[in-house]
């Protein structure tokens, strides 16, 4: 009877360990099919347990396109870099370049394109305001740099972000793993730079030159009107001297010309505490921007930016601005792929395996049980 109760026992257990399975939701997915298409280039990337490196694409078979996407946010791979050569692009040739690649497939069996940007993504409408001045706004207020960046406005730093190429630089998205949970919810791994305050002060550098060189211009211009101001005053001492030793008929010729020199003497006066106003503002901008580029203790985390098309909806413009350490270091450069990116948007849940019913099993355990039984009593007949 003690061999009947254990088998009993192990149906049981068994019966358990299904039910279990039953109700588990199926195992995430992956993106399949994957290819690349598009005019821009691309390059990827594989990974051993420290660094990434390049690889030669595969196109037509995608093995190596396929396998760097292996990864997830507990354990980053390799990774695809779209419009790879965004950055090697002026100002003007980005404006105008329309090439854009793309790594296309399927998850939980929908279809789904993501994509680099071009400069006209940058100045699409998300919410009453472009792309380019929500990112940035986001990127300043997730990583508290307002009291860093002193009076420069949200305009006047975008203006300068964008003229010193800080679009090329986040337009070519490196996509580490294309994820899929059991709710739906899509999870793309973005490579990147654990600590990329480099990237947005190099991008801010050329405007602070600029204003650097008017900050300059302006002290130059204020020296040589107070040199202009000191040399009228003595002017007008000089003048004022005269006309009291002057006879009656060399006053008025005097005065006038007393008159006139107390006149340039006003203009200068005016016109330096116009431009001591101007140097005033201009300082307020500059002290703290040069100061921002100049710091070397300062972190920024801030993604790329990739454009998602899913199942045939809208596009999305993705990106986040807190990383977790990929454990790895892209091998040419020894700075890039160290930050792991996890962006997400809501698809539709997956469909699940199939697996036989609890009450199915509880029936063929039942039977199996019974003969069990049944066999025990025949055998001690």
């Amino acid at each position: 009877m003690t061999g009947t109760i254990k088998k009993i026992l192990l149906s049981a257990s068994v019966l358990a360990s299904l039910s279990a399975i039953a109700s588990a939701p199926a195992s995430a997915a992956s993106i399949k099919n994957a290819t690349v298409t598009g005019a821009a280039p691309y390059l990827t990337y594989d990974a051993d347990a420290t660094n990434t490196f390049q690889v030669n694409n595969t196109p037509g078979t995608w093995v190596n396109e396929q396998k760097v996407l292996g990864g997830n946010s507990a354990n980053p791979t390799g990774n695809i870099e779209l419009f790879s050569n965004s950055e090697t692009l002026s100002n003007s040739a980005y404006a105008s370049y329309t090439g854009v690649t793309s790594l296309q497939g399927t998850i939980g069996g929908k279809s789904i394109t993501l994509s680099s940007l071009t400069s006209s993504d940058w100045n699409t409408d998300v919410g009453g305001t472009t792309l380019a001045q929500k990112w940035l706004n986001d990127l300043i207020v997730a990583n508290n740099l307002s009291p860093l960046l002193g009076a420069n406005t949200q305009t006047e730093l975008l203006t300068a972000f964008v003229a010193g190429g800080g679009l090329q630089r986040f337009s070519d998205p490196n996509l580490s793993y294309v994820n899929q949970d059991n709710d739906g919810t899509i999870r793309v791994g973005l490579a990147g730079h654990l600590n990329g305050a480099s990237l947005i002060q190099q991008s801010l550098q050329p405007a602070q030159v600029q204003m650097q060189s008017a900050y300059n211009t302006l002290k130059s211009n204020r020296t040589q009107m107070q040199s202009a101001l000191s040399t009228a005053q003595i002017s007008l001492n000089t003048l004022k001297n005269q006309f009291q030793a002057a006879s009656s008929a060399q006053k008025p010729g005097i005065l006038a010309k007393i008159t006139t020199v107390t006149g340039q003497i006003n203009a200068l006066t005016g016109q330096i505490a116009l431009v001591d106003g101007q140097i005033t503002t201009l300082s307020a901008k500059l002290d703290p921007l040069t100061a921002f580029i100049a710091k070397t203790d300062l972190v920024i985390q801030a993604s790329e930016i990739v454009k998602v098309a899913y199942n045939g909806s809208p596009a999305q413009y993705l990106y986040n601005f807190n990383a977790t350490n990929s454990g790895l270091v892209e091998k040419g450069d020894g700075k890039s792929h160290t930050g792991n990116y996890e962006v997400t948007l809501k698809g539709e849940v997956p469909p699940s395996e199939s697996v036989p019913e609890p009450s199915a099993m509880l029936g063929l355990l039942g039977v199996g049980s019974f003969f069990a039984v049944k066999r025990k009593m025949l055998k001690k007949a």
